[in-house]
This record gives C-alpha cells, structure tokens and sequence, in this order.
C-alpha cells in the first residue's frame, strides 16, 4: 500500500514513531536497513531546544535516512 503526504509518495505505510531517547541517527540508520520504504522519524524536538540551540544542529540526519520526518512539540507561539 502507498502512502502519499503532499508531493512525498511512500511505497510503504509504516512510519517510525519518534521517540525520545531511541531515534536517533544510528537507530535510523539500522531502520532504514530493513525497510528502504518506511518513513523513518526523528527525535521528538521542542520548539524551545531548536530557539535555544541555534548553533548546534539537533535536527541531524544522514543521506541513507531520507525521507526523513521530524516532529516538533512546544506551544510559545515566538518560537513557531
């Protein structure tokens, strides 16, 4: 089954969850040597840790995990 999210065309429906403390670059990375298909998923990130930490890149990926979805939680609108 395929999914489609905007211009993006899966061949899977399967997407990684993220989760704090487990999806990080490497644990991606031995996804997506499973799956070539599944939607691999980011740490969940704050609005906050990406306004606080600018020049660090906490939103690092890898060429092999694309495509790659992030998820961001925090509700200060400033930060949005």
């Amino acid at each position: 089954m395929k999914l489609k999210i905007g211009d993006l065309e899966l061949n899977s429906n399967i997407i990684l969850a993220p989760m704090a403390g487990f999806s990080d670059t490497s644990f991606r990375q031995i996804i997506r040597s499973f799956s070539k298909d599944a939607l691999v998923c980011t740490e969940m990130i704050s609005s906050e840790a990406l306004e606080w930490n600018k020049s660090q890149d906490i939103c690092q990926s890898e060429e092999i995990e694309k495509p790659i979805s992030y998820q961001l939680s925090g509700h200060p609108t400033e930060y949005l």
